[in-house]
């Protein structure tokens, strides 16, 4: 004879671990979506603006990207949204973007992102 859990039964054996898991995969899917989306509008973004789009990290929660118009339109990085807005800058400014840049080198450089 086969013995039948109830619904009630399996929810009051695992109730705490099905819903752990479940929130869990629900944020896990919001952060993944949350990371696409702004990618997405920073690509739609640069392409707008005629520059390109090549990150050296990932992006993260209330971060921003950042090109370094070192060159290369194209390369940039996420940083946190805080220091992009300490320093004022413009592209066509060199003095601003050099103060910005060296900033955000350091910042990534102390974040291990880069060596």
């Amino acid at each position: 004879m086969i013995n039948y859990i109830s619904y009630d039964d399996l929810l009051c054996i695992g109730d705490s671990k099905l819903i752990d898991l479940a929130d869990e995969e629900y944020q896990a899917i919001k952060e993944y979506k949350r990371k696409r989306a702004q990618e997405t509008n920073v690509k739609k973004e640069s392409k707008k603006r005629g520059i390109g789009y090549h990150p050296i990290n990932q992006p993260f929660k209330d971060s921003v990207f950042h090109h370094f118009f070192l060159g290369n339109d194209s390369a940039g990085a996420y940083i946190p949204k805080t220091l992009h807005e300490l320093y004022p800058h413009d592209r066509n400014n060199s003095e601003q973007m050099k103060k910005i840049n060296g900033e955000v080198f350091k910042w990534l450089a102390d974040s291990q992102i880069i060596c």
